[in-house]
């Protein structure tokens, strides 16, 4: 049976704490038309960090259809803060939340240099279009896919610092 004006969609949200939210949506003739609706879920029902299933049904006079199941992921954490080791102006490395874009400014808030997104291994490399002088402040940030940015990390330029730098098993 196709839809009528009248006829309701029944959307229940469950969380990843086991809670359930059910939002009731009566269909007009305009979206029976147009074969679309909108249920908005609310930022204050999206709080819980974690993985959100949504089972959809329509009710007719006939009976209720069979869910449609749909399930999404909200990320509401920042990421970690990322780890700047001392750099000797040259290179600007660290470590910051695999799959995050880092950001690394001057001291003045002037952007150095971006990267991203950081590696399985969370290390990090930027080089700066020119050498930096001694005793720059390193301000660096990382920002994953959902916007969330973390707390500032920082470090500093000392010139004339050996640099080695690598992983060890």
């Amino acid at each position: 049976r196709t839809a009528v004006p009248g006829d309701t969609v029944t959307t229940v949200l469950a969380r990843p704490d086991g809670t359930n939210e059910t939002y009731t949506h009566v269909l007009n003739q305009a979206e029976i038309d147009a074969r679309t609706f909108t249920q908005r879920i609310g930022p204050q029902d999206l709080t819980n960090q974690g993985l959100h299933r949504t089972e959809i049904t329509l009710t007719t006079m006939v009976g209720t259809s069979l869910p449609s199941v749909k399930s999404f992921f909200v990320d509401t954490a920042d990421p970690v803060r990322p780890e700047v080791a001392t750099s000797n102006g040259q290179f600007i490395n660290g470590t910051a939340e695999p799959g995050t874009t880092v950001e690394v400014r001057d001291g003045q808030g002037k952007l150095i240099g971006t990267v991203g997104p950081v590696g399985a291994d969370g290390n990090w490399t930027i080089v700066p279009p020119l050498p930096l002088p001694n005793g720059t402040r390193l301000l660096a940030t990382a920002k994953d896919d959902a916007g969330n940015q973390s707390p500032v990390g920082e470090g500093s330029v000392v010139v004339g610092e050996l640099l080695i730098s690598g992983a060890v098993d």
